[in-house]
């Protein structure tokens, strides 16, 4: 059957909204993240899917949990005098810099901000690029292309500021069950209403998207027609937030940056393109589709949200923030992780090679 990839990438075209999906007070103020999380993009684009494919979402379920579908992202996708450029979450120390590289792990845990609970050591940081504070927005680093023998790869020299133009709305909690408004749940959001890149490289994006590679089985592939299909608008986010999709079958920068030529199946250490969910089982902590965890360095936080098509909230689940490193020890996995849309927090590419 063979199988093969395509990318799908999303420009906003209204003020959106990336956030969380609970219970709000009426004093509160909830300010939309800058960056999709892998739950919004993945299920955008297994919408597009369900689409140019005619599958069912139910199809596209049973899909993804037997990983014959995958969704690999997000990722940014910017456009400079016409070139395509790709970026990622960068990890970033707030005294040092840009985290380059490492020692080993030590018994001894260094004193953090957080206290960590799950018992993972942490490795001492030996080398740092772009010292200085951390700049305003999200800071992201370039998936390029460098040559035929190391492939695509993270390059930390090359770097971009992502910032967002906001404005304030009035908005209210839905009773999602009976689809009226929750009683005393008026409060003030925030919405995203444009974006600017700023690449030390190559200066202002003239513009933006939002992307992801998805591989699928060749027998689904050979049925799209990317020319037929054209751009389809779709809600995207929160709060009734509208984007454009574009499907490429050419451009897929995360499925080519994580084919290694050079390191060995284990002991890799990964860059969290999106959120790893981690879980624990015989006192291991194993990151989903990636395998044991030797040590991690970011920050942990529970994950969920809302599953539209059932009408009940997602499992919450531990699971390190975008731009962390972690250490694959081997690559023994947990297969069954229990719910679909868990596949989706998965996504990671090697750090640093070759640069």
């Amino acid at each position: 059957m063979g199988e093969a990839y395509l990318s799908i990438h999303f420009e906003p075209l209204t003020p959106i909204f990336f956030g969380p999906r609970q219970e709000l007070s009426p004093s509160e103020y909830v300010k939309s993240a800058i960056f999709p999380s892998s739950y919004a993009l993945g299920g955008a684009s297994l919408r597009v899917i369900s689409e140019i494919c005619q599958l069912t979402f139910q199809d596209i379920e049973e899909l993804v949990e037997r990983e014959d579908i995958q969704v690999r992202g997000p990722y940014l996708v910017a456009q400079f005098e016409g070139n395509f450029r790709y970026f990622v979450p960068a990890p970033f120390d707030k005294v040092h810099g840009i985290i380059l590289e490492f020692g080993e792990a030590g018994e001894k845990k260094p004193k953090l901000m957080y206290e960590r609970s799950d018992g993972l050591p942490l490795p001492r940081i030996t080398r740092f690029g772009r010292r200085g504070a951390k700049p305003e927005g999200l800071l992201l680093a370039e998936i390029e292309f460098k040559d035929a023998e190391l492939g695509w790869n993270v390059n930390p020299d090359s770097i971009a500021v992502l910032k967002e133009v906001a404005s304030e709305r009035t908005s209210f909690e839905m009773n999602r069950d009976k689809k009226v408004v929750q009683h005393g749940t008026l409060y003030l959001r925030s919405m995203i209403e444009s974006y600017t890149l700023d690449s030390n490289r190559y200066g202002i994006a003239s513009k933006i998207a939002f992307g992801c590679d998805v591989r699928l089985p060749g027998d689904l592939f050979r049925k799209i027609d990317v020319r037929g299909f054209g751009d389809v608008k779709l809600r995207f986010g929160g709060e009734g937030g509208v984007a454009k999709a574009t499907v490429k079958k050419g451009d897929v920068p995360l499925v080519k940056a994580f084919q290694l030529k050079h390191e060995p199946k284990a002991e890799k250490t990964l860059l969290a393109v999106s959120h790893i969910a981690l879980s624990k089982a015989d006192g291991k902590i194993y990151a989903w589709g990636l395998g044991e965890v030797e040590w991690v360095l970011g920050k942990i936080e529970l994950i969920g949200g809302w599953l539209i098509r059932e009408k009940r909230f997602k499992k919450h689940v531990p699971a390190l923030i975008p731009g962390s490193l972690l250490k694959i020890k081997n690559e023994k996995t947990l297969h069954n992780v229990g719910e679909w849309y868990l596949k989706l927090l998965s996504t990671a590419i090697p750090h640093y090679r070759g640069y």
